[in-house]
């Protein structure tokens, strides 16, 4: 930490003011096996490059291969910080710098100390972590990024494989008591289950009573070199404790509603808002210490976007940027839509958490439980409407799909 505090003043020395990445309950990734649309297309995703080959009569990403990371830069390029969507533009060079500079700085002051840890574990579910402390560690980076959070008294984790499915349902049905049939009904299915045709590879959360938060992770058996350096870094128990923390406010206001055929429900922030919130905690948190990576890992979607045939045009972002999608489209996590918003909720995400820092990520929740609107929730922590902020939301989202971050 004593490092990255160095860093973080080095920085700031540079410039004149520093201050600058993707699974709703299943992990959204790229994804060997998964459908592509051009013959050697590539994508590098979370440290691993695909490639879309041939397979029968069908094209698929290949099985991802890591990607070398060059050394961290000590010295980033000087940049300006953006301070509102006035500026947004003229500084958009220092928008992932600004991201990812306040977060860590916001680790780094933040004394919050982490509740509890209790864990249940299936008798063959293996963890592709090193230790409690280090999970603990992980966690505890996810708390202090949001040192403003409502925390849980307790946190209750339960790990399963598929075939120890059942195992997982009776402890969590043991463990939680009332609290699994309110986890069913909130979320419209059980907390443990699996994803994946023949493995697993999911995650839930859940605030019962007493504000314990608990976190099912579904551990796969066979996974993929990327899938295991995702559960060894332990993403998915970052994405599912910064879930429990969007629940808190929920839980406090007694304004739970229930998700109805993939739409969310109407107090709840768009889907991409979501998403894309979860997946820029655990990118962050995974690369607090390097810049560079962070950047490189944040900046290689645009591969992923094109064999989705979404091409950044005027007119498919001007689509899907309009406020008419509240409440419909954007609240839509099913199928092709719900990988459309992790895209858009990365890149609208980083530049969202450049202007205001991470807590902005929580905020939109805290405002919604409480019966405020989308839309009155943006006016009140950017101070103007989304409407206005649009044309330059446009402007930058396709500066970074054509240059990177």
């Amino acid at each position: 930490m004593k490092q990255i505090s160095k860093k973080i003043t080095l920085f700031l020395l540079c410039l004149s003011l520093f201050t600058s990445i993707l699974s709703v309950p299943a992990f959204a990734v790229v994804k060997a096996g998964e459908s592509c649309s051009k013959l050697n297309l590539t994508s590098t995703f979370n440290g691993f490059k695909y490639t879309c080959v041939k397979s029968g009569k069908k094209l698929v990403w290949s099985k991802g291969v890591k990607v070398s990371t060059p050394a961290p830069n000590p010295s980033p390029t000087p940049t300006l910080t953006p301070k509102n969507f006035s500026d947004l533009w003229e500084n958009r060079s220092g928008i992932a710098l600004a991201a990812w500079t306040k977060s860590t700085e916001a680790m780094i002051n933040s004394k919050v100390t982490l509740p509890p840890v209790e864990i249940y574990r299936g008798a063959s579910t293996p963890l592709y972590y090193s230790s409690t402390e280090t999970l603990k560690g992980a966690l505890t980076k996810v708390a202090r990024m949001y040192p403003d959070a409502i925390l849980p008294t307790k946190i209750v984790i339960f790990y399963y494989t598929r075939p120890e499915m059942p195992w997982g349902e009776a402890k969590a049905k043991e463990v939680m008591g009332a609290d699994y049939q309110k986890a069913f009904d909130a979320h419209g299915g059980p907390m443990i289950k699996c994803n994946l045709q023949d493995d697993c590879d999911d995650g839930d959360a859940f605030v019962g009573e007493n504000d314990i938060s608990y976190i099912a992770i579904g551990v796969p058996l066979n996974p993929t070199d990327q899938v295991k350096a995702h559960s060894a870094s332990m993403q998915g128990e970052m994405v599912e404790f910064y879930h429990s923390l969007q629940e808190m406010y929920y839980k406090k206001n007694n304004s739970y509603q229930k998700n109805v055929d993939g739409i969310a429900a109407p107090n709840k922030p768009p889907h991409w808002l979501s998403v894309g919130g979860e997946n820029l905690t655990s990118q962050l948190i995974t690369n607090d210490n390097n810049f560079v990576e962070f950047k490189n890992n944040a900046g290689g979607i645009s591969g992923w976007a094109a064999s989705l045939g979404y091409d950044f045009s005027d007119a498919s972002l001007d689509q899907y940027l309009s406020i008419s999608n509240l409440g419909n489209y954007w609240s839509n996590n099913r199928a092709a839509k719900g990988k459309i918003d992790v895209i858009m909720g990365q890149y609208l995400m980083i530049i969202l958490v450049a202007l205001k820092g991470p807590n902005v990520m929580l905020e939109f929740h805290k405002q919604m439980s409480a019966g405020t609107g989308f839309e009155e929730a943006f006016k009140n922590i950017f101070g103007t409407t989304w409407s206005s902020a649009q044309p330059e939301l446009k402007r930058v989202l396709q500066y970074e799909y054509k240059n990177g971050y």
